[in-house]
């Protein structure tokens, strides 16, 4: 009885402290530079139009959360707004699932001032934001949970949900292929033939639900073909870090270096060498996103068994990451909506001068944001104008076959750099740059981009 008022008597205090981390990753969210990658509204946008995917709009992810997305904008409509409270239900998503996990975890360090370190890092590492990156966070702490609570009690079900919510996590994005790795393969190091047979069977089920929802053959290519062998050997796609880049995520990721080597924390080591998997080929900031919650928690098994003459080196750790973060943060404040500031408006408005949001008009070399902005009309199919894209067989002359049989009157280009022959926004794909030459000329400059008349 008297325990019990000692746990009601602290909970609250628990319970606000919680709360104000919360508030103050919320705050940083607010505060620092959102921003709202294009593909967020164009997929679902394209969707509300009649767009299919893979046959209209070519990309090569799986339809899941631009379909979530596509649901959520039917309630709220599309805009910035929506788009950032559903990144930031998902970002809080993410925070109380790696609070649990954490209060599962025996630290020496209290949960707290880890959870304070992730959401830094988590700003940091581009986190104010929604890509399938961010949004599959959440279904990998879940399946990770189960994998402890598996190690823990040796109880089948347990590994079965660790291979589910894998399994969805996989349907979201494809480079939780890695993920997979490491998981059987932690099975198959320990002998468990029978639970890697049953487990296969658990993890291909969100797949196969997915084929039997979108019965359309093209899924198979340009979700699981194109992006595995077809993209990741396409000019231009490889995006390495730059050493600036490499020296911070160096330094970040450098505990990784004594997780492997403990014992206690090595199984934790694969999930982070997964996440980091996510990285490549084509490397940025957030495609960290899925290592950092394992990366944090490791950090905290490892504290576990610090010897005190060696603490320092931890506080220098955390002074460099505070320094870091720091720096980020005077350059981040109070900046606009990144690829929807109002210049993007503007120049939808200007165009509705000349275009109207039912005819059909072919964007030319941007990023899709003018699109939306205007509520405008593309050709089929769409497609960013990327080499990975534009050169895969077939999808140029598909444009080109539209601009002509539908006679498209406008072309909205946004004009080339020359940055390199497939950087994208340099980048010209010849078989449609061939016939915009012959057919169009400019008529006038609406903002940064150039509004092309048909002859």
């Amino acid at each position: 009885m008297i325990e019990k008022v000692r746990i009601m008597k602290f909970l609250p205090a628990k319970l606000i402290c919680f709360l104000s981390l919360i508030f103050l990753h919320l705050s940083l969210l607010f505060w620092t530079q959102y921003t709202a990658w294009p593909e967020m509204l164009i997929y679902p946008y394209l969707l509300k139009r009649g767009f299919l995917f893979y046959i209209d709009i070519i990309q090569p992810y799986f339809p899941t959360l631009p379909y979530i997305l596509w649901s959520v904008y039917s309630f709220f409509g599309i805009s910035i707004t929506s788009l950032r409270i559903f990144s930031y239900a998902t970002i809080l998503t993410t925070d109380i699932l790696f609070f649990f996990i954490g209060k599962k975890l025996s630290f020496r360090l209290p949960l707290y001032i880890l959870f304070l370190i992730y959401t830094t890092l988590q700003v940091f590492l581009d986190g104010n934001s929604l890509w399938f990156d961010h949004f599959v966070v959440p279904f990998l702490l879940s399946s990770f949970y189960f994998h402890i609570q598996y190690n823990k009690t040796n109880k089948q079900h347990y590994l079965y949900m660790c291979a589910f919510f894998l399994g969805i996590s996989f349907i979201v994005k494809q480079t939780v292929v890695w993920f997979l790795f490491a998981f059987l393969g932690n099975l198959l190091l320990h002998k468990k033939y029978k639970e890697v047979l049953v487990a296969l069977c658990v993890l291909s089920l969100p797949f196969l639900l997915l084929i039997l929802l979108f019965p359309n053959q093209r899924m198979e290519y340009w979700a699981v073909y194109y992006p595995f062998f077809f993209m990741v050997k396409s000019s231009g796609y490889i995006l390495y870090p730059t050493f600036r880049q490499l020296l911070i995520c160096l330094f970040i990721f450098s505990p990784l270096i004594f997780l492997i080597f403990s014992k206690q924390t090595r199984f934790i080591s694969l999930w982070i060498l997964a996440g980091m998997g996510f990285a490549w080929p084509r490397f940025a900031y957030f495609h960290l996103q899925p290592a950092l919650p394992f990366l944090i928690l490791g950090i905290g098994q490892l504290l576990s068994k610090v010897k005190k003459e060696h603490l320092f080196i931890i506080v220098g750790y955390f002074v460099v990451l505070l320094l870091i973060f720091s720096k980020f943060l005077s350059q981040s404040l109070g900046k606009p909506v990144r690829f929807f500031e109002n210049d993007v408006y503007e120049t939808a408005d200007s165009l509705h001068d000349f275009i109207s949001q039912t005819e059909p008009v072919f964007f030319y070399n941007d990023m899709g944001n003018v699109m939306v902005a205007g509520g405008f009309l593309p050709i089929k199919p769409w497609a960013a104008t990327f080499p990975w894209y534009m050169e895969v067989p077939g999808v140029q002359e598909s444009i080109v076959n539209q601009l002509e049989m539908q006679r498209i009157r406008h072309i909205v280009l946004v004009p080339f750099g020359d940055e390199g022959t497939y950087v994208p926004g340099s980048y010209r794909p010849q078989k449609i740059e061939t016939y915009i030459t012959s057919n169009y000329t400019p008529k006038t400059k609406v903002g940064s981009y150039l509004l092309l008349e048909r002859n």
